[in-house]
């Protein structure tokens, strides 16, 4: 083996423990409502026009108005409901949470 093939062996796994490393600290770092925003992004770039993918919508954006209900707040969940519908309306024609879509289990 020659110097520069260890080195080569060397510099990759240096390259790997820091990518692992960073990939550690991400995970540390995540929170239940960084998860829950990351869930809600995935549900708005997903097409799932399906009255289950509506349902699961729904349960995201009302577990984030939960957490921030302040409609005066630009962050606020109700802001973030209208934001999040018209999104949709004009990507996938539909809005995040249609509420009329909802089954509930005594209909």
């Amino acid at each position: 083996m020659t110097w520069r093939t260890a080195a080569a062996i060397v510099g990759i796994g240096v390259a790997l423990t820091l990518l692992a490393n960073a990939r550690m600290a991400h995970i540390d770092r995540a929170t239940p409502v960084s998860t829950l925003v990351n869930e809600i992004s995935a549900a708005a770039l997903s097409i799932d026009p399906t009255e289950r993918g509506n349902a699961h919508r729904c349960s995201l954006i009302d577990a984030y108005t939960q957490i921030f209900p302040d409609p005066d707040w630009w962050q606020g969940g109700p802001n973030h409901r209208t934001a999040l519908d018209e999104f949709m309306l004009d990507r996938h024609g539909w809005p995040f949470c249609d509420p009329t879509l909802l089954t509930h289990p005594s209909q």
